[in-house]
């Protein structure tokens, strides 16, 4: 709620933390590309993902997309969203 009402800004650490992002990936300053550790674990979950089904995939996108457009309070604020100027 707090974030909401005031806009506060927030770091990666406490998004972790509430679950808003998966996971943290620290980046290292190696020779001169500082993502090298950002882009590869990007690569691995790519790769991960890839090795499951096409289907079994999608269907967990789609459950977890239900899952928050699906609540009532979510179209619910939707609505109201969409009636405002």
């Amino acid at each position: 709620m707090e974030l909401v009402l005031t806009g506060r800004h927030f770091n990666a650490d406490e998004a972790e933390r509430w679950g808003v992002a998966s996971r943290v990936v620290r980046t290292e300053k190696k020779e001169g590309d500082e993502h090298i550790p950002v882009v590869q674990e990007a690569l691995d979950l790519a790769s991960k993902i890839a090795g499951f089904g096409q289907l079994a995939v999608q269907a967990g996108k789609e459950a977890v997309n239900a899952g928050t457009t699906g609540s009532p309070l979510v179209r619910r604020s939707a609505a109201r969203a969409a009636t405002l100027p």
